[in-house]
């Protein structure tokens, strides 16, 4: 019985086509006495190869094979942008900066100042009146009045208050800035 085949042109519409299947030839290795009835293989099956038709191709292999690998070698590169585009910038160079010298830290005299000047600072009354008799201490040669007044400061009986220490500490650094002068000169 022919096969029949319908298809879709690609300017549009269809044909049907019959085609005829090839005769199959086969010989079996069953002989009759395998049966209990020998006219049971009585028939051979046929089938005839020689007359099959030739393998046919829409697109050559050869051509598909280059389109294939062309596509596979755009697809590759387009994997490289992608990497290369997520790869992390490196920052441009920048001048080298040369640190400053730290500050050259605070002497016991310049602690006590601050701590004198800043109430934040102060940790309590007895911070500040330790700081006063170190004040006291280092302007007994220099300034014995200012001396005398940290004294009074550090001994009251009552809490010395911020807004007279500070004043006592600015006139603290005017002496101390007086003599400056005097050595540099």
């Amino acid at each position: 019985m022919p096969a029949r085949v319908t298809y879709a042109l690609r300017g549009g519409g269809t044909r049907t086509t019959t085609a005829r299947w090839p005769v199959l030839v086969t010989h079996t290795r069953i002989v009759p006495d395998d049966f209990d009835e020998p006219d049971e293989i009585a028939i051979p099956w046929r089938m005839d190869v020689v007359t099959l038709p030739a393998v046919s191709y829409r697109v050559a292999p050869s051509i598909l094979l280059a389109a294939l690998l062309g596509v596979a070698a755009l697809l590759a590169l387009a994997g490289g942008v992608f990497l290369y585009r997520a790869l992390p910038r490196r920052a441009p160079a920048q001048p080298v900066r040369v640190e400053e010298r730290p500050e050259p830290p605070l002497t016991p005299l310049e602690r006590a100042l601050a701590l004198l000047e800043d109430a934040e600072r102060a940790d309590g009354s007895a911070d500040r009146r330790r700081a006063l008799r170190l004040v006291a201490d280092a302007l007994h040669e220099r300034d014995a009045e200012l001396a005398r007044a940290a004294r009074a400061l550090a001994w009251s009986v009552e809490t010395p208050e911020v807004g007279a220490t500070s004043g006592l500490a600015g006139r603290m650094r005017d002496v101390l800035a007086r003599d400056r002068e005097a050595e540099d000169a």
